[in-house]
């Protein structure tokens, strides 16, 4: 990680390329955003991390990025 960034799985939106490993090889790799858009095994990751620190749990909103991907093409 660059100096100065958080060690938190919430702030990885700085990150160039993101990847995904199961069973050693890998499983998904993109953005952030674009991991979450595709709703995969990242996103099954980063909203199970979200909800369990989330004081609010389950009721707290979804991903700007998953929201956006949602919407219908303007």
């Amino acid at each position: 990680m660059a100096h100065g960034q958080k060690d938190n799985p919430c702030s990885f939106s700085w990150l160039d390329l993101i990847l995904v490993l199961k069973d050693g090889k890998v499983a998904e790799q993109g953005t952030h955003e674009e991991l979450l858009a595709k709703q995969g095994l990242y996103y099954d990751m980063w909203t199970t991390q979200r909800d369990a620190a989330s004081p609010l749990g389950d009721d707290s909103p979804e991903p700007a990025a998953v929201e956006d991907a949602k919407s219908p093409a303007a």
